[in-house]
């Protein structure tokens, strides 16, 4: 039942009192038969059907829920509420074992149930088919019982400010305002997700809640609704008098006298009365108060028998003319709508200034423009052209729009154009637009310098207003800091005529004026900036000075060349007397730049204007305040989350936050159990900061609901805080919005939000190698790096801080950063040690973890030794899984043989008689549950989980049925306690073998990478054998595994081979076979297809393979990464032997410089690109002597590797060789001034040291003599003076020789038949967005993958798409015989190019592709790590 959006709201309050509770029963009975009699029903209508909220303590609190949640008639609930005082306050529920508990709470609770299953509105109390505006909202009081003070709220709407809200069901709630001290037992309710408070009734200080109503009901409808009446009922009066002792005999009697008297007054709910009878009472209608006199005196609390007098008390109390007519006029006002009174939700609770008149609030004058005023003619040209000369008599109406940030200049571009026009009207007024009162000031202002009249603000408004309309002369209005749209209207003249300037924070004034006359105001470009700066700050004498334009320029870059802040700044250099510099750096002090930012600004030609921080301040209030006025409608939930959003963002970049951060931390925390084991509720108390609504959740599928972070970004982009692209895909914001939002919250505040901000963003990192996951690090470095600058509170649950550092250990590795990977994986596997234990899952997967840093930064010693511990730790659970195992199947057999020994005793023992047992009575029942209760069984011990996860999303409307909604509520709960409380997974054997088989893949490409080359191979052999004893052996990790030591060890293997893999992949269904391209067999797969291309000579098409892989690898990988290091170098060979030399070697430098950047000059990856290096030098040039650049570069690859790897490795053995066999010393020549006795001898000398024939290729050395033989020729005259002269000659023909040599040869072989290729994917289709692999070269082995599509096909399991079951690998070293004999000579793999035969013996070593492996031992039950 949804009401009109401008109806007035009715309040209902209800005092507490016991039994006493059924006299406020009577008088709203009363009320709503009145209402029947005026608007002429058929039946009495129900509470809810007039009342917008109720609200109640105690007993009033079950009433409330009565009329409100279980919707019940006044008929219904008495009737109820009979049956329920004589249950609870009978005599057979008394306890009498105790003093400070007089009744059993399991007879309410009881009662209660039984009353929510009859009436069938679902068992919680928030109710999920309420829109924000829906009547009969209602809610209870509660008070902490060990922290008396402000009263809870337990409501059946949704509100931001109750964390236990989604957990409380009905009776809950109901026990728990009725827990009375000295009557019932305090309620546990949960508080949270991980904590648990006891509750008892509010009657101490919250007795009346009417104050707490009219907050509620300003909260949740808005300050700005207008206010119907609110009815307040009480539970009748009492005389509050202390007496005294006049004997000692008596003083304990008056000290228990005092007592009494005390908890009367503390329980007294007329002072209430009282104070809102002193602000209400003067407004008709608008307040009612009904309370039965003496009836608090008569009747107890728990005198239920009495209950007849108190009605009849109750009853002649109606019948007094006086409050009959008040119940008459209330029941008036209730069935009319009306509001005579005038008065909004905002006037009876928090004062709201938009609608109070303030006295302090002042008109500011707009004053004149700048004399410092720079720029901005593009924009003063279109208000030149909207504002032409004309002679219409004002008619139509003109209006042009400026719209921006606060401190951008619109307000300076508006005043500028009205001088530049000014004499094209008779009048130019300015308008305040702060506020409507300051609105209505200035409009006085205009009344009476215009002589219209007198009166109070708003009746001169009036005049001005009609004066402005019946003006036949052109005048100009500069409307400054519009407000709403639908706030502002009113202020304007209505007739079609005259001009009007507007500047606006907001951008919802766009849809009403013509595209044309609308401009965003952004802040300046650089000249523009640097020229202001240095006009205010007295210093354009020094224009010419390079280094004073560099400290401009760094400060308006600072400040985002925002006017405004330029302006300060200039002003604070002027006035301070310092320079830029000095100004950069305390700009820079964060405990400075508030103060610098927020002191007012003035020049010679203008009042005091606002600072930067004042006018955006401007902009926060503006959103708060359609918080308050709109409640929680669309508009006002929007106006909420906007500030939380800007709360959040403001701790990251300002440049380009992505949207799917957000989204990715929402859906992480569920994943990881984040939301009950440290929820964001529990860091702030203010609904602003609380970022639960933005990382709300879809249940029960978990996914994102991204509707309040999208209402929040785009009412920020309405106000000009953030900036959304046309796609929303990210969101940035100005510099200096950042640094105000930031500098706003101060304290132990910003420090929580700042952990806020963290852990979203760290909970957005997803650990996976699914290639897109790795591309999502390339897109957060900057938000990293400015989260993790701020200061952030500790977080306090060590288990979430151990997920913290491990993601963010993670994310370190993947950036490269390897001492920050370190030291958050360490501590993590530090937490994971002590709180599951040395060999749980958790500290395994961090330790393996460790292990890949280790070896990816070359600390292979310490690699080797964390693989192998991660070994042993597996082992042993493999051990205790087999011990665990054994012991299930001996305890199964026990029962079975307790079992059959059981059955055959039955069997031979005569069957006794059987007889039914009497069922207990109710009342036996009773006293069990009661006594149980006593034990400490009572509803403590409730069933089911406990609660939904924090803020499952709120609802913004609905269109479905009470019953319908219900059933949808309830189903709701359901599935989210369904996702949130979910099992854990059993572990099976398979799980495990994963493990080791990761293990042992990433242990062997330590050893490839060490030059252990059959050491790897039999553990990738060892992997592939555990992955086939899984569940599907035709796993795409297995064909992995395979296609890599085919790579490695076969050259890239032959055609056949991958047109097997591309026909198997082929026949996956289409949704398996678009996840091969998040697996790393998509990157494995393509890349040993291109070293089979390799392997064939066809270099142009390797390249090709290769570069379409490099498209996305930079983003997936990273630029630095050593499989874009590897794609980089295979490239630069491709090219090298197309005869591109200059392209082969800038895309080897760029390697070195990435490798360096990412790795460090000693390191196995920089060897390795500096080697390609070399030999790209070597085929350009025949200067190899000692000094050349080809012995530098060779000598840096050579001192990279003796320091990365040891003496004899091959990547060692091979650059020694290197420079064994071709750098000798040069020969030392004399000066080049020789005469021509010394040239001629000269001469002689370069004959007899030319450089000798390099064997570059397996041609014969024939062609090498013609070629010097050509040189020899090109020289027969005389030889150069120098013999660099010589060398450069020589070097670019031999450069020319080899390109067109090697052009001949490629031209040769396309002349052949081409070779039939399969045709293989890039990928899977879609391939062109960012997807994921894992190890992409020699360095690359399988190691975790997410689960393996499930293959559907019989003849893919049968045995297609594998390899022959016996293919011979031969394992060994490099052979160093020769260099450039082919690519796979010179490249760094070793025998990853089918190069290695031998071994250091010379002899090789066969090793079948598949073979039978050592089984290991795995029992049942065991584990896998995510």
């Amino acid at each position: 039942m949804a009401s009109a959006k401008d109806e007035a709201i009715n309040l209902l309050s209800l005092d507490g009192g016991g039994v006493r509770g059924v006299a406020s029963l009577v008088i709203l009975h009363e009320i709503m038969l009145k209402v029947k009699e005026t608007r002429g029903l058929d039946r009495i209508p129900k509470p809810c059907e007039y009342f917008h909220m109720i609200g109640g303590t105690s007993t009033g609190g079950l009433i409330a829920i009565m009329l409100g949640r279980l919707r019940m008639s006044t008929e219904e609930a008495l009737y109820e509420y009979d049956q329920c005082a004589s249950k609870v306050f009978s005599s057979r529920n008394r306890k009498w074992t105790t003093a400070t508990e007089k009744f059993r709470a399991t007879a309410l609770k009881e009662v209660v149930e039984d009353l929510v299953r009859r009436r069938n509105m679902g068992e919680y109390l928030v109710d999920h088919t309420l829109q924000y505006d829906s009547k009969g909202q209602c809610f209870v009081c509660v008070m902490p019982a060990h922290k008396v003070g402000e009263p809870r709220r337990l409501r059946s709407f949704g509100s931001s400010g109750s964390k236990e809200l989604a957990a409380v069901k009905i009776w809950e709630a109901a026990r728990a305002t009725t827990a009375a001290s000295f009557y019932f037992k305090p309620m546990t309710l949960k508080v949270g997700k991980r904590m648990t408070e006891d509750y008892i009734d509010a009657a101490i200080g919250c007795n009346n809640p009417a104050d707490y109503l009219l907050r509620e009901a300003a909260g949740q409808f808005g300050s700005g609704r207008r206010l119907g009446c609110l009815i307040s009922i009480g539970t009748g009066t009492r005389e509050v008098k202390i007496g005294r002792a006049k004997r000692l005999r008596q003083t304990p009697r008056f000290i228990k006298e005092l007592l009494g008297t005390l908890k009367n007054a503390a329980t007294d709910s007329e002072e209430t009365h009282r104070h809102l009878q002193a602000k209400l009472g003067g407004y008709p209608k608008a307040y009612f108060r009904f309370n039965v006199p003496g009836a608090a005196a008569e009747v107890h609390l728990d005198e239920y028998l009495k209950m007849g007098i108190l009605k009849s008390s109750t009853a002649t109390y109606l019948s007094d003319s006086l409050v009959s007519s008040q119940i008459q006029t209330a029941a008036g006002v209730l069935g009319s709508n009306s509001s005579e009174h005038g008065l909004t939700l905002g006037h009876t609770d928090a004062l709201d200034k938009d609608q109070v008149v303030l006295s302090t609030l002042e008109a500011q004058a707009l004053g004149d423009t700048s004399r410092f005023f720079t720029g901005r003619e593009h924009i003063l040209d279109r208000l030149d052209v909207c504002f032409a000369e004309r002679d219409t008599g004002g008619k139509p109406r003109r209006e042009f729009l400026l719209y921006g940030m606060g401190g951008v200049g619109k307000t300076q571009i508006a005043l500028k154009a009205a001088d530049n026009i000014e004499d094209r009207f008779k009048h130019i007024f300015h308008i305040d637009g702060t506020s409507i009162l300051t609105a209505n000031q200035d409009y006085a202002n205009i009344c009476q310098q215009q002589c219209l009249g007198g009166g109070t603000t708003n009746e001169m408004k009036d005049l001005a207003l009609r004066w402005l309309e019946g003006l036949s002369d052109e005048w100009l209005m500069i409307y400054d800091n519009c407000p709403d749209q639908d706030r502002f209207k009113p202020t304007l003249p209505r007739r079609n005529k005259g001009n009007i300037i507007y500047t606006s924070r907001s951008q919802g004034f766009q849809a009403d004026i013509p595209a044309e006359y609308v401009c965003e105001i952004k802040p300046f470009e650089e000249a523009d900036a640097v020229d202001l700066l240095l006009k205010i700050a007295g210093r354009e004498h020094l224009r010419s000075d390079a280094e004073e334009i560099k400290s401009a320029q760094e400060i308006v870059a600072a400040v985002g060349y925002l006017p405004l802040a330029i302006a300060s700044a200039g002003a604070y250099i002027r006035e301070g007397g310092c320079n830029a510099l000095t100004y950069l750096q305390r700009f820079r002090d964060l405990n400075v730049r508030p103060q610098l930012l927020s002191n007012p600004n003035s020049d010679a030609s203008s009042p005091v204007r606002p600072a930067l921080y004042t006018a955006l301040d401007l902009s926060y209030e503006a959103i708060v305040g359609v918080r308050r006025r709109k409640g929680r409608s669309v508009v006002g939930r929007a106006a909420e989350c906007a500030l939380q959003a800007l709360n959040l963002l403001c701790f990251y970049h300002n440049e380009r936050i992505p949207v799917l951060m957000i989204q990715r931390a929402a859906t992480e925390r569920l994943k990881w159990g984040s939301l009950g084991a440290y929820p964001l509720s529990d860091l702030t108390d203010d609904p602003f900061m609380n970022a639960t609504y933005l990382l709300s959740l879809h249940y029960p599928e978990g996914t994102w609901d991204n509707l309040p972070f999208d209402l929040g970004v785009q009412t920020l982009q309405r106000f000009s805080l953030v900036r959304l692209p046309p796609n929303r895909r990210h969101v940035s914001m100005h510099v200096m919005v950042q640094a105000w939002a930031q500098d706003r919250i101060v304290g132990d505040a910003r420090e929580r939000q700042a952990l806020v901000a963290r852990m979203v963003l760290i909970e957005s990192m997803v650990i996976s190698w699914k290639r897109h996951e790795m591309a999502w690090m390339r897109l957060i470095p900057a938000h990293v790096k400015a989260c993790l600058a701020h200061k952030a509170a500790p977080v306090t649950h060590d288990p979430y801080q151990a997920i913290l550092d491990y993601k963010l250990g993670w994310y370190y590795t993947e950036e490269k950063q390897f001492p920050q990977a370190i030291e958050h994986l360490s501590n993590a596997l530090r937490i994971w040690k002590f709180e599951k234990g040395v060999h749980s899952e958790p500290a395994t997967t961090v330790l393996l973890d460790l292990a890949k840093v280790y070896h990816e930064m070359g600390r292979a010693g310490d690699a080797e030794h964390a693989y192998l511990e991660v070994l042993e730790r597996l082992n042993l659970r493999v051990a205790n899984m087999r011990t665990e195992d054994r012991e299930r199947r001996a305890q199964a057999k026990a029962r079975l043989r307790r079992q059959a020994r059981g059955e055959e005793l039955a069997r031979l023992l005569p069957r006794q008689e059987s007889g039914a047992k009497k069922a207990p009575d109710k009342e036996t029942q009773a006293d069990d549950s009661a006594e149980d209760e006593e034990s400490g069984d009572e509803e403590g011990q409730r069933d089911g989980p406990a609660a939904p996860p924090d803020a499952p999303g709120f609802v913004l409307s609905t269109n479905a049925t009470p019953d319908e909604g219900r059933v949808l509520a309830e189903h709701l709960i359901e599935d989210v306690l369904s996702v949130v409380k979910r099992k854990p997974r059993q572990y099976t054997p398979d799980d495990l073998r994963f493990e080791v088989a990761s293990v042992q893949t990433g242990l062997a490409r330590l050893y490839f990478d060490q030059g252990r080359f059959a050491s790897g191979a039999e553990l990738v052999l060892k992997a592939m054998e555990l992955l086939r004893q899984c569940e599907y052996p035709d796993d795409i990790r297995v064909w992995a595994l395979e296609d890599e030591l085919i790579r490695r060890f076969r050259g890239g293997g032959d055609i056949r081979h991958w047109g097997r893999r591309t026909s198997a992949l082929r026949s996956f269904p289409r949704d398996a076979y678009e996840d091969v391209a998040a697996h790393e067999y998509s990157f494995v797969w393509r890349i040993g297809y291109a070293c089979y291309l390799v392997n064939e000579n066809s270099w142009e098409e390797a390249y090709r393979a290769y570069e379409s892989i490099m498209e996305l690898a930079p983003l997936e990988y990273g630029a630095g990464d050593r499989r874009t290091l590897y794609l980089m170098r295979k490239m630069a060979w491709c090219q090298l032997e197309r005869g591109f030399f200059e392209e082969a070697e800038e895309l080897a430098r760029t390697a070195i410089e990435r490798a360096k950047a990412s790795y460090g000059q000693w390191h196995l990856h920089t060897a390795k690109c500096l080697d390609t290096l070399s030999m790209i030098i070597l085929s350009q040039t025949l200067d190899v002597d000692t000094g050349s650049e080809f012995w530098s570069v060779t000598q840096a690859a050579y001192d990279s590797a003796r320091s990365a790897l040891s003496p004899d490795h091959y990547l060692t053995v091979r650059l020694k060789t290197r420079l064994d066999t071709f750098c000798s010393p040069k020969p030392k020549l004399k000066p080049d001034d020789l005469d021509d006795d010394v040239a001629e001898k000269n001469n002689e000398l370069f004959q007899t040291h030319k450089p000798k024939p390099v064997n570059l290729g397996t041609d014969g050395a024939g062609e090498n003599d013609d070629f010097f033989e050509y040189i020899d020729s090109m020289f027969a005259d005389d030889y150069p003076e120098t013999r660099e002269e010589y060398m450069a000659i020589v070097n670019a023909e031999y450069r020319e020789y080899n390109r067109k040599k090697l052009r001949a040869q490629s031209e040769q072989k396309k002349k052949k038949p081409n070779i039939k290729k399969p045709a293989v994917p890039q990928a899977v289709p879609g391939s062109q967005a960012v997807s994921s692999s894992q190890e992409a070269e020699e360095d690359s082995t399988t190691t975790e993958n997410p689960e393996p599509p499930r293959r559907e096909h019989e003849d893919v399991s049968k045995g297609k798409g594998k390899e022959n079951a016996t293919l011979t690998l031969v394992v060994g070293e490099p052979n160093f015989s020769g260099e450039r004999a082919h690519p796979s000579s010179c490249m760094d793999e070793g025998t990853t190019e089918g190069e290695a035969r031998t071994d250091a013996k010379g002899k090789g070593k066969a090793l079948p592709l598949r073979r039978p492996g050592p089984q290991l031992p795995i029992g049942e039950g065991t584990s896998k790590v995510a």
